[in-house]
């Protein structure tokens, strides 16, 4: 009995996304669902939980990001249960062990290993984990599995919103102790314009993959879940090999969903359809184009971003490329002759940055160019009213402004560098 014991306190939760085809078979739809998983370390084996029907009850109409989100906080708090042996049945569950787990979060003194690293122990985290595990727990409630808790335990507040009257749950957890002081970001979201170029050169020889796909974030500002899902048919080029930028129609598509429950990242998806612009700079893009399409352009008759083995890439394949890259420009970086660069290497190493760097870096680009907030919002792809009209006028007359700035800023980083070296 100890020997099982001890296995059934190996078992720990997951997240998985899965796609399920919720159309009809003349007009196919797909949705992306996040699952609870409990899996065996030691086999490697996976089972989809019963605790996933809470996540597809509450959160069934929300979108992919919000149902994922509120399954991390939920499987984070059953295996904090699990690996303290709290209970030996989910029946014995009481709001006393919650409220010892949100208070384990907010003083350190439960690590969230394996989950993501830009978590901090913030009062906004800990509440949001809060009413996670609020729902979870009057869920269990409504449908009598728990011997400790009724549905009488539980209140809600009257509030108006858009001037209807809806009652909101609260947290019936007691003693629950927030940071008092929440802890500044150590993520940044751009990189000094200056070196963009080095950035460039480096994904080109680097990781040769991606690097069409990190040229559409910094200059078109797509996201990491948007670049993997870019098709070839998709692409309109202005001039030859895109030598004027380039339109890219992004849908609602994955390529990967096949291969979804891999990644609880979903595998990447397209955040808001749109057409979006992407300027041309420096020559890069008919290089990189050209390149891309000689080497990969076989390899799939759609996806336009693949594995060596003709595979679509997801999220996690296109992160594990960047982090290639990232690895390589800082090292690029740390061994150059001018100090200041040096030191800016250092200052980069310390902070937490990934592919979403590309998009703060073709937001600050533009912003220094554009003449409004709605310009900057179309250039983005936040604005629902952007047209092929709107496209074409602001993609001459910003791509113009891009370049001009962007050489600017290189030749003074060049100019520095040789005041520095003399």
């Amino acid at each position: 009995m100890k020997n099982e014991k001890n296995s059934y306190h190996k078992l720990r939760f997951a997240v998985r996304a899965i796609t399920t085809n919720i159309g009809t078979e003349r007009r196919p739809r797909e949705k992306q669902h996040a699952v609870i998983v409990i899996r065996n370390p030691d086999s490697g084996l996976e089972k989809i939980h019963d605790f996933t029907a809470f996540i597809f009850e509450v959160w069934k109409t929300k979108s992919f990001n919000t149902m994922r989100k509120n399954a991390y906080n939920l499987a984070l708090f059953l295996n904090f249960v699990m690996e303290k042996a709290l209970i030996d049945n989910w029946a014995k569950l009481t709001f006393e062990h919650a409220s010892l787990f949100l208070n384990a979060l907010g003083d350190n003194t439960y690590s969230r290993e394996g989950w993501k690293e830009e978590f901090t122990r913030k009062a906004s985290t800990i509440r949001n984990i809060e009413r996670t595990l609020s729902h979870f727990y009057k869920y269990l409630a409504d449908k009598k599995l728990l011997l400790y808790v009724k549905e009488s335990d539980f209140n809600y507040q009257r509030i108006l919103k858009d001037d209807k009257e809806i009652f909101r749950l609260l947290s019936p957890f007691k003693n629950v102790m927030y940071p008092v002081e929440e802890r500044m970001s150590n993520s940044i979201h751009d990189l000094k314009v200056e070196f963009l170029n080095t950035f460039m050169d480096v994904a080109i020889s680097e990781v040769p993959l991606i690097a069409l796909g990190i040229y559409f974030q910094l200059f078109g500002g797509l996201r990491a879940g948007e670049v993997v899902n870019v098709s070839k048919s998709s692409l309109q080029l202005v001039g030859p090999n895109g030598l004027y930028g380039v339109s890219i129609t992004l849908t609602k598509q994955n390529f990967r969903k096949k291969s979804a429950i891999k990644n609880p990242s979903g595998g990447g998806y397209v955040k808001k359809p749109r057409q979006q612009a992407v300027f041309s700079y420096g020559g890069y893009l008919p290089l990189l184009y050209k390149r891309h399409m000689k080497n990969y352009g076989h390899l799939h008759n759609d996806a336009l971003f693949v594995l060596e083995n003709g595979q679509p890439m997801n999220g996690a394949n296109y992160a594990y490329y960047f982090n290639k890259l990232k690895k390589r420009f800082l090292h690029e970086l740390s061994k150059s002759e001018d100090i200041s660069t040096q030191i800016y290497a250092r200052y980069l190493e310390s902070k937490k940055w990934s592919t979403h760097i590309g998009r703060g870096m073709f937001t600050n680009i533009t912003a220094d160019m554009v003449g409004s907030p709605n310009e900057l919002q179309i250039s983005r792809g936040d604005s629902s009213a952007l047209s092929q009209l709107s496209y074409t006028i602001n993609t001459e007359r910003l791509q113009k402004k891009a370049n001009a700035l962007l050489a600017e800023l290189h030749a003074k980083l060049i100019l520095q560098q040789k005041k520095e070296n003399i």
